[in-house]
């Protein structure tokens, strides 16, 4: 099978999407990069924790810890958990279509660009200000857990419906068809 970048880019942001919309936060759409294949870009509406995934993806040593310290930490927990899987989802899933969902016994999933930078500031924020969180270890999970059927179906219906699209683009709207039309929010009690 013959894989291109354009194929892996739609994987890859249909991981994230899959995986913030699971975790309550709404997508304002996925794109990709005509001109320089293999790039893409989703957004999301983190709604009342936008101040703290703000916080928890430019972490650095200058970071308002005030702003973060001030919240509550199990909450702040929870958050930078939610938005590492995210981050590491789009990865996850990029190796999964790699691999055509037959895991090799060593798994050797590569975070890179835009977000390893996130994935490594947050994991530089909770080992510094939570250090009750193991991030890293979870990856494996999280890969296992991305290929399970239940998940995939719907990260491959975005992919599909991306590389459908002449402009490789959805639409928050057309994203929300895509997922209603798996019974997505339905198999996760998401009520959109």
């Amino acid at each position: 099978m013959c894989i291109s970048e354009l194929e892996l880019a739609a994987f890859h942001e249909g991981g994230h999407v899959v995986y913030a919309e699971m975790s309550g936060y709404k997508s304002t759409g996925i794109n990709l990069d005509n001109e320089i294949h293999g790039n893409g870009v989703s957004g999301f509406r983190f709604q009342n924790d936008r101040n703290i995934v703000n916080e928890l993806i430019r972490f650095e040593n200058t970071v308002n810890l005030n702003t973060i310290l001030s919240l509550d930490i199990t909450h702040t927990s929870l958050v930078a958990s939610r938005i590492f899987n995210i981050f590491a989802a789009g990865s996850c899933a990029e190796y999964i279509f790699r691999c055509n969902r037959n895991l090799p016994q060593r798994i050797e999933l590569e975070i890179s660009g835009h977000d390893l930078t996130a994935f490594d500031h947050i994991e530089s924020f909770v080992n510094t200000h939570l250090t009750n969180i193991p991030l890293r270890p979870n990856l494996t999970t999280l890969l296992l857990t991305t290929n399970q059927d239940d998940i995939w179906m719907h990260i491959n219906a975005l992919a599909q419906s991306i590389l459908q699209k002449e402009n490789h683009s959805l639409t928050s709207r057309e994203i929300t068809q895509v997922l209603q039309g798996t019974n997505f929010y339905e198999m996760f009690n998401i009520e959109r």
